[in-house]
C-alpha cells in the first residue's frame, strides 16, 4: 500500500516503525533495528513490535491512535493527543541506551483515498538532565511548534522557542536559556511559584490552565500556562505552552470600567431626574429596568416608541430622554396629535407664511422648525390621519420641509419621541398607521407599566404628592387602611389618576366619591323619571349618558378604547363626554 519511497521521506537517523490497521508491522528502519537490537526481518508482518518496549504485551502511543479510544496508564500521563496526532514523553520497561523514558511522535496514515492505513512512531531515548543535547528530535520539534512553548526543568528554562522568547521580550533563546522562570514571575505570583517549587510542584497537574503575571519589560502580561508534567526521582520537567492574554484582559477590564461609569453616570442622572419629576419614584424592579433602557437609548439618538396606558408618565419620560441625550440644550416640543384639529393639521406641524389662507393675518412657526435640532415628541401619535402620516414621513427622511404658502424651504433636524396607548399592529392591518410611517417612527420602543404592575411604589408616590401639593395643615401620612385601600386600587387611569385623588384629599378629606352621593342622585332622577319619559330630548340624551357610560366601563375608564367600542372618533367622544359632564 505505501511504498519505500513513503517512508523514506522520514528520518533515518531516529528510531521508527508503521503498522497497519491489523497492528501488522509494514515498516522497521534501520535507526531501530539499531537501537532496540530487533532486526526488521524478525519483526516485520508481525504484532510483536511491543516486545522491543515492555516485559508484557502493552499499548504504545499509536496504538491509541488506531483504536481512538484514551487508555489510562503513567506512561500515558505526559503525552498531548490532538486529532491524527500526539507528542510528548512516553516510559517503557526496556531500557534503550541505559534510558527508559522515550521523546514520541505519531502520527495517523492514510491511503490515496484518504482511509485510515496506519499509524507511524518516532521516538527518541532520552535522560531528563540531558534533554538539550541528547534530543535534537526535540529541539526540532520545539523549534518549529505554533505557539510560545518551553521546557522548564526543576523550575529553569531549559528549551523553548523563538515565540516564547518574545513573549518574554527578547529576540534570542539563548538570552533565557538556563534562567529561573520566577526571574520572570511579578509580585504575589513570585512568592507562589516558590512555594510551589519548595512542594516539588506537587499540587501542579498536567492539562490543567495557570495563570501568571509576567513581567516584560516593565509591564505586566498576562499569561495562562498549560503544562504537561513529568516526574522522573527529584526531577520534574514542565512541558509548557503559553498563551497570552493580555490584551484580552486589558480589554475586558476597559469595558467593566466603561460599564461602571456610565452605571455611575446613570445613577447619577437617575438620581436628578427624579428629584424633578416625581413621577418616576419607584422601588420596584420593573421600572428600574425601564429607567436603565430609557437612559441607555438616551445615549443615541433614534426615533422611539413609549408604549403604556394613559396617565403612565409618558410625556415626562420623553422629556426625561431628552434631558439625558445630545440634544438636552435644544427644544423639547410636546405635541398632543389628538387634540389638534384636521383641518389645522398641517399648518400646525409646517407652519404658514402670511395669506397663506383665510385669516393668515401673520406668518407663524411650526412644530417642526420649533423643534430644528431637538426633539419632537408626538403623544397620541396613533390619531395622525395617514395623509399628515406621509407629509410627516417625507419630512423626517428628507430633514427639509416647507412651510404652508411658501417655496422656500427650511431644515428639519428633529429626534422623535411619539407615544400612544392605542394598538398598533391593529391599526397597521386596518390601514389606519402606514407601514413606511411607524417603521420611520418606531425603530425602538419603550412599554411603561401600568401602576397596578408596579404596586409597590404606590407608598413612594402617595407620599411625594402629599409633600408637593399639601399645605401646612394637611396631614403628610395616611392611615395604614387607607393606604392598603389606595394600594389595592385599580388605577385605571394610572398615576395621573391617583395624583388627582391625592390633591382631591388634600382640598376635601375625602379620596374618592362616596357611595351615598351617586344613590342620592339615582333617587333624584328617579324622582322625575315618569314626567320626562315622553320628553324625545331627555330619552335621546338618557340613552347616549348611558352608552357613555357603558362604553368606558367596558374599556376600564381608556377613553381612546371607548371610543373604538362606540365606533366614535375621539374628539366626538370627548365633545359627548364634555356636554354631559362625564
Amino acid at each position: 500500500m505505501f511504498s519505500a519511497q513513503f517512508f523514506s521521506s522520514f528520518s533515518q537517523h531516529f528510531p521508527a516503525f508503521a503498522v497497519n490497521t491489523k497492528k501488522e508491522v509494514i515498516w522497521w528502519n534501520k535507526a531501530n533495528e539499531e537501537l532496540t537490537g530487533v532486526s526488521e526481518k524478525e519483526i516485520l508482518h508481525t504484532t510483536k513490535y511491543w516486545e522491543a518496549f515492555f516485559q508484557s504485551k502493552k499499548p504504545l502511543p499509536l496504538d491509541v491512535l488506531l483504536s481512538n479510544k484514551p487508555e489510562k496508564g503513567d506512561q500515558f500521563q505526559s503525552l498531548n493527543f490532538a486529532g491524527d496526532s500526539c507528542y510528548g514523553f512516553f516510559k517503557i520497561e526496556k531500557s534503550l541506551q541505559d534510558k527508559s523514558l522515550l521523546w514520541v511522535t505519531a502520527g495517523r496514515i492514510f491511503d490515496e483515498e484518504q482511509n485510515l492505513a496506519g499509524a507511524v512512531m518516532s521516538f527518541q531515548p532520552i535522560f531528563l538532565r540531558h534533554l538539550y543535547w541528547n534530543s535534537p528530535l526535540l529541539m526540532e520539534v520545539i523549534t518549529r511548534f505554533p505557539f510560545p512553548i518551553a521546557i522548564v526543568l526543576n523550575g529553569k528554562i531549559t528549551i523553548a522557542n523563538i515565540l516564547y522568547a518574545q513573549l518574554l521580550g527578547y529576540s534570542s533563546t539563548k538570552e533565557i536559556a538556563g534562567r529561573p522562570i520566577k526571574d520572570f514571575l511579578f509580585g504575589s505570583d513570585r512568592t507562589l511559584y516558590d512555594e510551589m517549587k519548595k512542594n516539588n510542584y506537587s499540587s501542579m497537574e498536567t492539562g490543567r490552565e495557570y495563570k501568571w503575571k509576567f513581567t516584560v519589560r516593565n509591564e505586566i502580561r498576562y499569561v495562562t500556562e498549560i503544562p504537561t508534567i513529568f516526574r522522573k526521582d527529584d526531577d520534574v520537567v514542565f512541558v509548557s505552552t503559553f498563551i497570552d492574554k493580555t490584551e484580552e484582559i486589558q480589554k475586558a477590564k476597559q469595558l467593566t470600567e466603561e460599564k461602571e461609569r456610565l452605571l455611575a453616570v446613570n445613577r447619577d442622572l437617575l438620581k436628578q431626574l427624579q428629584g424633578k419629576q416625581g413621577f418616576f419614584v419607584s422601588e420596584s424592579e420593573i421600572m428600574k429596568n425601564v429607567m436603565e433602557k430609557a437612559l441607555r437609548l438616551a445615549k443615541s439618538d433614534i426615533n422611539m416608541m413609549l408604549l403604556g396606558e394613559t396617565g403612565t408618565g409618558k410625556t415626562l419620560m420623553a422629556k426625561i430622554i431628552h434631558e439625558a441625550g445630545a440634544r438636552r440644550d435644544k427644544p423639547f416640543i410636546a405635541v398632543n396629535c389628538a387634540a389638534i384639529p384636521e383641518t389645522l393639521m398641517e399648518s400646525a406641524f409646517f407652519g404658514h407664511v402670511k395669506g397663506a389662507f383665510t385669516n393668515a393675518h401673520s406668518a407663524s412657526q411650526g412644530f417642526l422648525e420649533a423643534a430644528h435640532g431637538g426633539t419632537l415628541f408626538l403623544d397620541e401619535v396613533a390619531e395622525l390621519s395617514p395623509a399628515m402620516q406621509a407629509k410627516l414621513l417625507h419630512a423626517v427622511e428628507n430633514k427639509y420641509f416647507t412651510p404652508l404658502g411658501s417655496t422656500v424651504q427650511k431644515a428639519c433636524d428633529i429626534r422623535i419621541i411619539s407615544a400612544t396607548h392605542r394598538n398598533l399592529n391593529q391599526m397597521l392591518r386596518e390601514k389606519k398607521l402606514r407601514e413606511d410611517f411607524f417603521y420611520r417612527i418606531c425603530v425602538v420602543d419603550l412599554y411603561l407599566p401600568a401602576l397596578r404592575e408596579r404596586k409597590e411604589d404606590i407608598p413612594l408616590l402617595i407620599d411625594f404628592f402629599l409633600n408637593r401639593f399639601s399645605g401646612i395643615d394637611t396631614p403628610q401620612t395616611l392611615p395604614k387602611d387607607i393606604m392598603q385601600q389606595l394600594v389595592n386600587a385599580p388605577w385605571t387611569g394610572n398615576i395621573r389618576e391617583l395624583q388627582n385623588a391625592i390633591l382631591r384629599f388634600i382640598a376635601t378629606g375625602e379620596l374618592f366619591e362616596t357611595e351615598p352621593k351617586q344613590e342620592h342622585a339615582k333617587k333624584e332622577n328617579s324622582d322625575f323619571a315618569d314626567e320626562r319619559l315622553f320628553d324625545m330630548e331627555f330619552c335621546k340624551a338618557e340613552a347616549e349618558k348611558r352608552c357613555l357610560a357603558h362604553a368606558l366601563a367596558a374599556a376600564k375608564g381608556n377613553k381612546t378604547h371607548a371610543a373604538e367600542l362606540l365606533s366614535m372618533n375621539l374628539r366626538t367622544f370627548h365633545r359627548y363626554c364634555a356636554k354631559y359632564n362625564i
